[in-house]
């Protein structure tokens, strides 16, 4: 029998409310990231999973963390992780009811209803993929939760998850219904493609002496292959990493920048005047089909990022602009490092543009920050974490993302909030040494262990800890750590 099944203790069933403790606040950030709509965090559902089943079995029966730990089976593990997991889940509500945490009844619905929407959202998509034999499982399971929910619960109107099944039915009914469709459309395209001239694939010979770019190149080619991809944004993307990271070995190598990276006085020189006499969606494509052949060409980004912001396109070209905005910042080189020919890399209307756009983001962030802390000076606490969660969760960037949890980290000291504090540093401290953030961006890191050592947090910590988190801001800034020094 799962250890998710016994009680607690022989004083308390359920356990404690755990809600506040660091390791429900970590699990809480995995989920969050759910909702960053970019993309560029990804949640861990290993640590969803797992440390979900340790507070389940050792701490508090919550229901919050029950849905969290089996919609984690279902990411992991698809229908055999769900099937592994949903009579376990079954009988921990049969067995606590209603004293589980959360106290109140209509905050436990909720709960279910979020979990019901999500898994039918993913069932629905990977219907395609259904085992045999897994419908009727997944049926009587489902019926069976449905009958225990209002008892458990002492409620007559709980969601009814056996719809889930319905739907599935259903959409697995219309697939095969439109396969034959989708046959003869696959042949017509096939047809039609054949009296397309191809668009001419990136020269990926001249990146040869970078083998960690080898899989970005086959991407790239990949995605060179359709036209219509030429104008979408993850292409854009791809096309904008492997620039930047092109024209970083050039830098930390301290080679010459050959002109062979961009594109040829006459192209650029046409491009520019189009550029300057309209602004239109024809320009745009031929500026991207530019880039498949010069991804290091800064200039061109720059010309797609205004397109797009005169056309006031709804496409999220932000992650571009953000990106563009920080290369450029990060790599200050490329301000006085010239091509043979004095080809300016950044031109004079890119850097007024980035000091524009570092001013506006830092009075961005101030102004949104001092409109959290009005929330909370005025006992509004919840509403200004939450306004601050939405910001986190509206990134475009991994760095932007990392600057607002520092926000959030302030508002949390700010409102005596010391754990989540703690929590929210543990988690940039996770990021730092996965994405080796010490390196390539110091400042961000310094931040985060200078908060570490801040009084207030520091008395949380172990001698052990904050000794551990002294050294590793002692390598990348002996400066600010003797500033600082630790007690």
């Amino acid at each position: 029998m799962s250890k998710i099944l016994e009680p607690i203790s022989s004083n308390s069933a359920v356990g404690e409310d755990y809600k506040y403790e660091d390791t429900y606040t970590a699990i809480q950030n995995e989920i969050d990231k759910i909702q960053n709509i970019t993309g560029s965090l990804k949640t861990d559902w290993v640590i969803v999973k797992e440390n979900s089943k340790e507070i389940l079995e050792n701490h508090s029966k919550d229901l919050k963390l029950l849905s969290y730990w089996i919609y984690a089976h279902w990411k992991l593990d698809k229908w055999s992780g769900l099937l592994e997991a949903l009579p376990i889940f079954i009988k921990v509500i049969d067995i606590f009811k209603n004293s589980a945490y959360p106290k109140k009844t209509r905050a436990k619905i909720k709960l279910l209803e979020w979990l019901r929407d999500n898994l039918l959202s993913e069932i629905l998509a990977n219907a395609k993929s259904t085992p045999k034999g897994t419908v009727d499982k997944l049926e009587n399971l489902l019926q069976e939760l449905d009958k225990i929910l209002p008892i458990a619960l002492e409620n007559s109107s709980p969601p009814r998850f056996s719809s889930i099944v319905r739907k599935l039915k259903e959409e697995i009914a219309n697939q095969k219904r439109e396969e034959p469709k989708k046959k003869k459309k696959i042949e017509k395209k096939i047809e039609k493609k054949e009296d397309k001239p191809a668009i001419k694939k990136i020269d990926v010979q001249k990146y040869n002496n970078i083998p960690l770019l080898e899989e970005i190149k086959c991407t790239i080619n990949r995605v060179a292959t359709e036209e219509k991809e030429t104008n979408s944004i993850i292409h854009l993307e791809l096309l904008q990493s492997i620039g930047f990271i092109e024209l970083e070995n050039i830098l930390n190598s301290n080679q010459k920048i050959d002109i062979s990276l961009f594109p040829k006085k006459e192209s650029r020189d046409k491009l520019e005047s189009s550029f300057k006499k309209t602004k239109t969606k024809e320009l745009l494509f031929e500026l991207k089909t530019e880039l498949l052949n010069y991804p290091c060409w800064i200039e061109g980004y720059f010309f797609i990022i205004l397109i797009y912001e005169s056309l006031g396109s709804k496409d999220n070209y932000k992650k571009i602009k953000y990106n563009l905005s920080y290369f450029i910042q990060s790599n200050n080189k490329l301000l006085t490092k010239q091509s043979p020919v004095d080809y300016a890399i950044i031109t004079p209307e890119i850097q007024k543009w980035i000091k524009n756009f570092s001013t506006n983001s830092s009075v961005e962030y101030t102004q949104k920050y001092s409109e959290a802390s009005a929330l909370a000076k005025k006992g509004k606490r919840k509403e200004a974490i939450s306004f601050l969660d939405l910001l986190y969760n509206k990134s475009n960037t991994g760095e932007e993302s990392f600057l607002w949890r520092l926000k959030q980290i302030d508002m949390a000291i700010e409102t005596r909030e010391i754990q989540m504090a703690i929590a929210l540093l543990y988690d940039l401290e996770n990021r730092i040494d996965k994405y080796h953030l010490d390196e390539w961006n110091p400042s961000l890191s310094i931040e985060v262990y200078k908060l570490f050592l801040k009084p207030i947090l520091a008395r949380e910590l172990t001698l052990e800890k904050k000794e551990a988190i002294y050294r590793k801001l002692c390598i990348i800034s002996a400066q600010s750590a003797i500033k600082i020094g630790i007690n």
